[in-house]
């Protein structure tokens, strides 16, 4: 053998040798586990609780090693191999303590092993409410409160009073909202829930973007985009839903069709679908973001309706006309089965009942809606009804004002709801709450708009 080809031999064998060591060394180097958040904070009802690995793993073999007590069902959202967020599949019990835990085992994608096992012991959060309230003359900001008696109001944003509207993530953590700019657009920005890191998410430019709606299973954001007009403080142009990654910032529209306008995007609670108020095509637009098929549901109410909790179905309003009368209804479209049906309203004799802006529970077949016993007369009522036994339950009887932006607590122990009256004062909005359990409203808050939950 020539003295070239030995020492080229010499090297193979070399680097192999090299290789195998490193195999070798590298699958005996454990895997730590890192939680994203100080122990002492407390965790979200919905979970979303980050965990950083300090080696690429495999997700069968972290799901064979985790573990919860007590006992929760749950699954993992994979950001990369080294990063993810566990989340519970139904709401934590407020004030309970959950053990997370991972067991020693082989964790690595090249048999690396967790050595020791690890436990972080976390509190579960009561959730907070969000309300937008007039800091000045032309101006708002984002507030939070708690549920407690004299609860003190906390600032979230600082923009100067040019916040438009906003939306919580599902964990509760941030929260994204939309401000005017002085291109007379607005654009796109994210906070923290106790009002730290605020900063700009997505420029706009002229272009107004808005109404952002989180996916409750992917790091991705519907939102609405109104185009500029021929001038900067012109009238924009038809809104269009667009799609924002959060990992990324890359944004697109939703639809290829450049002439398909959207408004007010609102996910299915297993982030398959996208409800979609399309009132050039007249109707509520239902997009499923995996495969891409849309179909229509006509309605003129304007509203894209609600999900139940097994994204099955879709509950929405629709005008129906009768010979002397006409009123909305609340109608299930049964995704699976391709049914519609009429589940609130429809009798045409005499004035009959308007039954409007369906909210859904988060766990059970119950379905809050606002009700117009005549539509002649403005004043509307709110109630509860349980599709399983039929039963209304009213939550406020008071004529003289508007029931709005109602919603359920992640666990469904308590209803939230906005109260306005015709005048639009400020004094004049107000935010109550309702115990599901006892049946007592409590009002929290005079002076504040667009109430929602941050869990």
């Amino acid at each position: 053998m020539k003295k070239f080809d030995r020492t080229a031999l010499f090297v193979i064998l070399a680097s192999v040798v090299l290789l195998a060591a490193v195999i070798t060394f590298g699958s005996l180097l454990p895997v730590r586990v890192s939680l994203d958040q100080p122990q002492e904070q407390p965790i979200s009802p919905l979970g979303g609780i980050a965990f950083t690995f300090s080696r690429p793993v495999n997700s069968t073999e972290i799901n064979a090693l985790w573990q919860t007590d007590p006992r929760i069902p749950g699954w993992w959202q994979w950001q990369d191999e080294r990063h993810a967020i566990w989340h519970a599949n139904t709401p934590l019990s407020v004030g309970e303590n959950i053990t997370l835990s991972f067991l020693s085992g082989t964790a690595g994608k090249n048999g690396e092993r967790i050595k020791e096992a690890q436990s972080w012991t976390l509190t579960v959060r009561q959730p907070r409410i969000l309300t937008l309230k007039y800091i000045q003359e032309d101006g708002q900001e984002l507030f939070s409160l708690g549920l407690e008696e004299n609860s003190p109001l906390q600032q979230i944003t600082n923009s100067d009073g040019r916040i438009l509207n906003y939306a919580a993530s599902p964990n509760g953590e941030q929260i994204i909202f939309s401000a005017r700019n002085d291109n007379f657009g607005a654009d796109l920005w994210i906070v923290s829930r106790d009002g730290s890191e605020q900063h700009m998410l997505l420029e706009c430019g002229s272009d107004r973007c808005g109404a952002a709606a989180w996916s409750p299973v992917s790091r991705e954001v519907a939102y609405t985009r109104e185009a500029a007009g021929l001038t900067p403080e012109g009238a924009k142009g038809a809104p269009r839903i667009w799609m924002l990654n959060l990992d990324s910032l890359e944004t697109a529209p939703l639809f290829d069709d450049d002439q398909k306008i959207g408004y007010g995007p609102k996910w299915s609670p297993d982030g398959q679908w996208l409800s979609i108020w399309d009132g050039a095509s007249g109707g509520v637009t239902l997009v499923n973001r995996k495969s891409g098929e849309t179909f229509l549901l006509e309605s003129s109410s304007g509203d894209t309706g609600c999900w139940s909790p097994d994204s099955k179905s879709l509950y929405y309003a629709n005008l129906i006309i009768g010979e002397s009368s006409f009123h909305n209804v609340v109608l299930r479209a049964d995704i699976e089965k391709s049914t519609i049906e009429t589940i609130l309203g429809g009798n045409l004799e005499g004035e009959g009942m308007s039954y409007d802006n369906p909210e859904c529970h988060p766990l059970q077949n119950d379905v809050a809606a606002s009700i117009q016993p005549n539509t002649k007369i403005p004043g509307k009522l709110l109630t509860i009804y349980n599709m399983d036994t039929h039963e209304e339950t009213p939550v406020m009887n008071d004529m003289t004002k508007f029931g709005s932006h109602y919603s359920w607590n992640p666990g469904g122990e308590y209803f939230l709801f906005q109260m306005s009256i015709v005048s639009h004062k400020e004094e004049d909005y107000e935010i109550w709450v309702r115990d599901i359990a006892s049946g007592q409203n409590r009002l929290l808050l005079s002076g504040g708009r667009t109430p929602s939950w941050l869990p």
